[in-house]
């Protein structure tokens, strides 16, 4: 994860670990579903204690890295006994499965940089295949951590055109591939290693011959939320095309001083991922980090943290029945089930209702005896019975009034197809000075640095304007006071039957913008609304309240956002709007 590293100092060498002889390191892990393992930095010091605490919560399988320099400090001569090497066979030992992170550098080689020749690259594989030679237990690699970001990669890969970023990364990998499947067919190559899911970043990748080069695609979604997820999971799929290959997240966490925070996302993730059949996901991290606090399995000294406790209960009453399946009823309640008597649920507030006994437990897994029947957004409930449960029959969710969400119901063009019936959903379009609007496309992210990792809505030539789950970015161009070429984004909402509604949303504008935005919201062409999004004095928010607003089926709300007074700064805009039935 950018930023998110950070040396622990080693103690002691690890006791009480069995005797390393003849150890193989263990594949299958205890479940039946994905694979859930954590990030470990055995490799930077952690004391190897930490194991037999780490299998008490379910982690059978963790990710770790060894450093290139401390093997080969001499060309051509490799060596594996520092501890800070040797740890892997001790986790071995321990009947616990290894991802094997390659990203280091060594002063032998391209002056210790990113490797960017191919006396470098072919150094880089020969070390990758001596290391898998000297344990064989090792069954994955992965080449590369989150190449397309600054943080892990330095000399000139770092300073070339970003363009390049994926053609020097394709030759590393081509080239560890190449060094390492035949004499290796066993051990899976993972490629990619992006932070984030930057979907037009890796497809350029993909174009270059990447997928030919690995067995599955490693990615760090932690600019995504949960209710994100799935889309975006799909959309790099289909960048896919004829040559699937497995999805590997081989880090997603984060981390919260506030109570139940940390749980719930893990659940959610979990619940997400399984569902779309990620392969493998890995915690980070498994112990307390000095940049990151909030966001370990377990302390120090083997303690589980409440993220822990969720890790145990999700591998134990979960994971153990398979992987989950999407069986969400509508846009704003969220429901997947695990095997036949076990449901995560959570959602826009309203009332569900079981028709069969059912023990209620919260994202720890801690027993919820008087839960009051109400779902909640940000946090996730686990449902079990002895008895079938089944998504409108034994689990049954009351009527809603919330008719139009910006949030649940963000979707990439292409995902509802505009031949289609758009009634009770969004559509998106950039409006230029001259009023007319232009239909908005999916862009999958990560073409250049400056623009998200994530997919979003855009269209190329307008960058930076954007639409996302979250929130959206007017654009200006030109000199400035020439506001001929401005565009503001167009949230189109289509009403699904007559009725009378209550419109309620929030804006909030970059802290680093200079003049705020503007909101503007159309009713059919007629205005409802119109005016700056907050001033300085406010951090530039708005909160908008409309209510009693009649309409009719078919009819349209438009929610424009447009530069403020003079065009200067940032306008990235954060924004949540809810529709209501009254």
């Amino acid at each position: 994860m950018s930023n998110l590293r950070s040396l622990f100092n080693p103690s002691a060498v690890a006791v009480g670990l069995l005797s390393m002889a003849g150890a193989s390191m263990a594949e299958d892990v205890s479940t039946l579903g994905m694979r859930l393992g954590a990030v470990t930095h055995f490799s930077q010091g952690w004391n190897l204690s930490l194991v037999p605490e780490a299998k008490e919560l379910g982690v059978h399988s963790v990710r770790d890295s060894i450093a290139w320099r401390l093997v080969e400090p001499a060309k051509h001569q490799y060596n594996f006994e520092n501890p800070r090497v040797s740890y892997v066979a001790r986790v071995a030992a321990a009947e616990v499965s290894l991802v094997l992170v390659v990203n280091s550098f060594n002063p032998n080689y391209d002056e210790g940089l990113t490797p960017y020749t191919s006396e470098g690259r072919e150094a880089l594989a020969n070390f990758v295949l001596e290391t898998l030679n000297r344990f064989p237990e090792i069954k994955t690699v992965e080449i590369g951590n989150e190449f397309n970001g600054k943080n892990f990669v330095k000399g000139p890969v770092r300073e070339a055109p970003y363009s390049e970023r994926d053609d020097y990364y394709f030759e590393i990998l081509r080239t560890v591939y190449e060094r390492v499947k035949p004499a290796r067919p066993d051990v899976s190559v993972l490629g990619g290693a992006t932070h984030s899911v930057p979907v037009d970043y890796l497809s350029e990748m993909f174009s270059l011959g990447a997928l030919d080069f690995m067995d599955g695609v490693a990615i760090h979604p932690y600019t995504s939320t949960a209710e994100d997820l799935g889309a975006q999971l799909a959309m790099l799929r289909k960048a896919m095309g004829d040559k699937q290959r497995d999805i590997y997240i081989t880090e997603f966490g984060t981390g919260s001083p506030q109570p139940g925070v940390v749980p719930a996302y893990m659940l959610k993730f979990v619940s997400v991922m399984s569902a779309h059949k990620v392969k493998a996901a890995y915690w980070y991290a498994l112990m307390r980090q000095k940049w990151f606090p909030d966001m370990e399995l377990v302390d120090q000294h083997g303690r589980p943290s409440t993220a822990g406790e969720a890790f145990r209960f999700i591998q134990e009453q979960l994971l153990a029945n398979g992987d989950g399946v999407d069986v969400s009823p509508d846009d704003f309640s969220y429901a997947f089930q695990f095997g036949q008597h076990a449901m995560v649920l959570w959602g826009e507030p309203r009332q569900v209702k079981f028709m069969v006994p059912v023990e209620v437990y919260d994202a720890t897994g801690t027993p919820v005896p008087t839960f009051s029947g109400r779902l909640d957004p940000d946090r996730p409930v686990i449902i079990k019975s002895g008895e079938a449960l089944i998504m409108g029959e034994t689990v049954q969710l009351a009527p809603t009034d919330l008719v139009g969400d910006s949030y649940h119901q963000f979707h990439l063009p292409g995902s509802v197809d505009a031949g289609k019936d758009l009634a009770g959903k969004w559509s998106y379009f950039a409006r230029g000075t001259s009023g007319e609007p232009r239909k908005l496309s999916v862009i999958g992210g990560g073409q250049r640095n400056n623009e998200p990792w994530i997919p979003y809505v855009g269209v190329p030539r307008l960058r930076p304007l954007m639409i996302t789950s979250e929130g959206v970015n007017p654009a200006a161009f030109g000199k400035e006071g020439d506001r001929r070429r401005e565009w503001s984004t167009v949230e189109r909402f289509t009403v699904p039957a007559d009725m009378t509604v209550r419109i309620v949303g929030e804006w909030n504008v970059s802290d680093k913008s200079e003049d705020g935005a503007a909101l503007t919201v159309l009713h059919n062409g007629a205005e409802l609304h119109s005016g700056p999004i907050g001033d300085k004095s406010n951090k530039y928010e708005l909160k908008l309240d409309l209510d009693n607003v009649a309409v009719k089926a078919g009819d349209q709300i438009d929610f424009i956002v447009g530069v403020g007074s003079t065009a200067r700064g940032r306008h990235l805009t954060n924004r949540r709007i809810q529709i209501f039935r009254r």
